[in-house]
């Protein structure tokens, strides 16, 4: 119900998803969706039709602290348009007029309205309703289908102190001298507007409980990660010891062509630090993100075809430099069937290689926090990769360069951007796949690298005393920056919590001393300053040892530029030095100063969005629920009662049928404007159990009333485009009823068999099956017409969707067979019996092929193209 109703009015309030150029959302919001739940949710629970205005327009004004209700405001957000906010405030006045009131109050921004008296200042007194208010996104910690970077874009008042004008003729270059302040034309009457004080976790959202657990629960994190790079740290200078004292001169001089073809890979020099064989599908080692996971043969299996990514992630980070090598076999998928190894792994952030049966390529491929990917040209290698092969897929990570082997040949040698501490993963993207080991060690230091762009790589050589003690003291300066890193984090977990303490005392959320707190927050604070300082210093010095090291093995004509590189890093080194020196001095200073926990937004509301959601909800104004039904009744009769549904001005003709229309609203009301109880008086009406048929009705009857004005019989009306698909999907039993999330792309119609309503759409983009059948039109769609088109026909007899579920209704009842077949499937698709004739016809069509089962999928094919089947009679 909530579903199917929920797109009804997502076409009254112009539901649309975020749209724009390449990544910059230049109309709506992201995570808008989140706005849809609510409607979904909404209708639902049947919450009042007045309360879900009073949400949609002022839920952070009548409900600040709910969450759930200030996903309403993406009715706000919806209209957001990056370049103008005129045109912003403008779509908002327009449309809440028409979906709410009836009315084209739009048509008064450059002048008198021309036929409803509407003064051109009514329209700007009603914009200033809107004219304090902006968007902002919250962060959600709540179980989310995007738990990683989760918002929530709500409403609230920005600019308390803004004002409005008149544009003289609706020019924005013209505004009038004198400000309006916020109202209503003045026929409508007048807003009685008080400010809204606000609880402080709203207008300092980081002191929500929430917010503060989940912002100590990151703390926490960064710390084990800390502890986790040290201790591998820690084993890396373990293996350099090692390796120096068990040095002896070479006693033969190794080939140094530049033409051997994969990097140096010393044997069991490299700490282990995550072996897998995969007998078994260790929860302790591994989380299950996204996919279909499964131990088959001694393998881990992904199973899951879906054209979508699915994860295994480890649960311990890795080294920042480490060798990883996986073994593969991609058995199937969809249309990439692509299969890959991530790492730097942090919520949907990713660095990543795969191979790809699709694209015949091994890629290195950034995944962005917002999960976004990019393909850099220099990470690719033209590479045919074949299903049902076995494959070793190897990385070697030092810094910021990666080198891929493939079955231990070099493929990819690249430099990878800015990187974070994450962990591995092991992934399948439309694809099916077996995974049977997998190593992760730390890269020992001497191991030589191909560098990006050069074609080719320096060959496995012994190394000398002198370059063995090099890589030592880059170890060395490795574990020293770990420790350093891990005191950073420890610090910045105690300063957290320090300054939570007094931020919650200080403005009333729990009892203590708020100057006795202030004086240990700032000195936290000031400590962490210093433990970053010291954290600088180390990398610096880490940079250095890193310069020495390439010095040392650098060609002589690289020389001038190691030299550069080691003397702006001891540059580097002095200048910090001398920072710490500052910053030690200060500690003791007894400062209470400390940064706060975050953004601080204005304390009170204007009031003005809450005091016209109420004037357009209160029972003095039944403009509202005589739209409302008009409304509803159209979903239901195909007609409205009222013609020109967003208009109940004076340009429109009387109702049809005016007193059933008083009749329906008043009771809306009186039943607590509950849509439920409006579609049970409705759907239980004698009018709505009317035959669709003329054919019993006397010529009398059809001629003086052929329009079906006085509703004499049922109106018939093809399905809507969402439905028309999602019924196909249903007869088939493919249907995937899975509620809510965020928006699916819309070219995976074919391939997705969630509901239609929850696929990507806004005025750029739809799914090609919706928009053939007349789906929403996002700018504005109060009444949907339809269209005849043979591109119609076309669809429904040749998409995947439907040839596909034609073959799961045959199937489904594949063990019956003539009159059988035939009356079973004149009922499942059609929901009746055949007439004598549908019935001869389909059983000679039957007989002639046998009852083979191709027939049968044909015939239940040809059912689903059957005008029965596509319109509600």
């Amino acid at each position: 119900y909530g579903e199917r109703w929920a797109r009804h009015f997502m076409d009254i309030w112009r539901y649309s998803d975020p749209s724009g150029y390449g990544k910059e959302i230049r109309d709506g919001r992201e995570h808008i969706w989140r706005w849809r739940d609510w409607i979904v949710e909404s209708l639902n629970a049947d919450t009042g039709y007045d309360q879900m205005i009073v949400e949609m327009l002022a839920a952070d004004e009548a409900s600040p602290e709910s969450q759930s209700s200030l996903r309403a405001t993406g009715f706000l957000a919806r209209n957001w348009y990056k370049f103008n906010r005129n045109v912003w405030l403008d779509n908002i006045v327009e449309h809440s007029s028409k979906a709410f009131l009836g009315l084209t109050v739009n048509c008064a921004r450059c002048h008198d309205h021309k036929y409803d008296p509407f003064e051109q200042q009514g329209y700007y007194r009603m914009r200033a309703i809107f004219e304090t208010h902006d968007l902002r996104d919250d962060p959600l910690h709540t179980p989310s289908p995007d738990a990683v970077n989760a918002k929530l874009v709500r409403a609230y008042d920005a600019h308390l102190n803004r004002q409005t004008f008149t544009f003289l003729r609706g020019n924005e270059n013209r505004p009038a001298a004198d400000p309006l302040p916020p109202g209503l034309p003045l026929i409508l009457g007048e807003l009685s507007i008080e400010p809204v004080p606000l609880p402080v976790t709203v207008w300092y959202p980081a002191l929500r409980p929430d917010n503060r657990a989940a912002a100590i629960k990151a703390a926490r994190a960064v710390v084990t990660n800390a502890e986790t790079a040290l201790e591998n740290a820690r084993l890396a200078l373990t293996a350099s010891r090692m390796k120096l004292a068990q040095f002896q001169a070479p006693k033969t001089v190794i080939d140094e062509s530049p033409q051997i073809p994969s990097p140096a890979t010393p044997p069991d020099l490299g700490v282990p630090v995550l072996t897998d064989d995969f007998s078994i599908l260790n929860t302790d080692r591994w989380m299950v993100e996204s996919g279909k996971w499964s131990v088959e043969d001694g393998r881990i299996v992904q199973s899951t075809k879906a054209t979508k990514q699915h994860r295994l992630v480890s649960t311990i980070s890795h080294p920042r430099d480490f060798r990883a090598k996986l073994r593969l076999r991609i058995t199937g998928g969809e249309t990439y069937k692509s299969v890959g190894l991530g790492f730097d792994v942090d919520g949907q952030a990713m660095n990543s290689v795969y191979l790809s049966v699709s694209g015949t390529k091994v890629q290195f491929t950034n995944q962005g926090a917002d999960g976004r990917w990019q393909y850099p040209i220099g990470g690719m290698s033209a590479l045919p990769i074949k299903a049902g092969q076995d494959y070793v897929l190897e990385l070697l990570v030092r810094d910021q360069l990666l080198n891929v082997l493939i079955d231990g040949e070099l493929k990819v040698a690249h430099n990878l951007p800015q990187r974070k501490a994450g962990r591995i993963s092991v992934w399948a993207f439309s694809a099916t796949a077996e995974f049977d080991q997998l190593d992760v060690t730390t890269l020992p230091p001497e191991t030589h690298l191909a560098v990006a762009g050069s074609g080719s790589v320096t060959p496995t050589k012994l190394l000398t005393k002198p370059q063995l003690e090099l890589a030592l003291n880059v170890s060395e300066a490795t574990a020293e920056t770990a420790v350093v890193h891990l005191r950073v984090a420890r610090s910045a977990t105690v300063a957290l919590e320090a300054r939570i303490a007094v931020e919650t005392v200080k403005f009333g959320l729990s009892a203590g001393d708020a100057t006795a707190l202030a004086m240990v927050a700032g000195r936290a604070s000031r400590q962490h300053t210093v433990d970053q300082l010291s954290e600088q210093l180390a990398q610096a010095q880490l940079k250095i040892e890193q310069a020495r090291q390439k010095q040392e093995t650098a060609a002589k004509a690289a020389h001038s530029k190691t030299m550069a590189e080691l003397q702006a890093a001891e540059k580097q080194l002095a200048d910090l030095q001398k920072k710490l020196v500052t910053a030690k001095g200060q500690l003791d200073n007894g400062s209470d100063q400390y940064a706060p926990l975050g953004p601080q937004y204005p304390k009170t509301s204007s009031g003005r969005r809450l005091s016209f959601a109420q004037w357009i909800t209160s029972r003095k104004n039944p403009l509202t629920a005589r739209v409302l039904v008009n409304h509803v009744w159209m979903r239901h009769f195909d007609e409205p009662l009222l013609e020109r549904i967003f208009d109940f001005g004076l340009r429109s003709d009387k109702p049809r049928h005016a007193a059933l229309l008083d009749y329906l609203a008043v009771q809306f009301m009186e039943d607590d404007w509950s849509l439920k109880k409006l579609n049970k008086r409705i759907v239980m009406a004698g009018v709505y159990r009317l035959s669709s048929s003329s054919s019993k009705a006397s010529a009398e009857t059809r001629g003086a009333d052929p329009d079906n004005h006085t509703l004499w019989r049922m109106n018939t009306r093809r399905m809507e485009a969402e439905v028309v698909r999602d019924s196909v999907l249903s007869l088939g039993g493919s249907l995937d009823l899975t509620r809510g999330g965020p928006p699916i792309d819309h070219t995976h119609g074919q391939t997705t068999l969630r509901r239609s309503l929850y696929f990507r759409q806004d005025k750029e983009r739809q799914m090609t099956f919706l928009s053939l059948f007349d789906g929403a039109k996002v700018n504005e769609c109060y009444q949907r017409k339809s269209t005849v088109a043979p591109q119609q026909a076309l669809a429904m007899f040749n998409s995947q969707v439907t040839a596909g579920q034609a073959k799961k209704i045959a199937d489904a009842h594949a063990a019956l067979n003539g009159n059988e077949f035939i009356n079973i499937s004149f009922e499942h698709v059609l929901g009746r019996t055949p007439h004598p004739k549908e019935l001869s016809e389909c059983l000679e069509f039957l007989t002639e092929l046998d009852n083979s089962a191709a027939a049968k999928r044909q015939l239940a094919l040809v059912l689903l193209n059957h005008n029965d089947f596509i319109t509600i009679r």
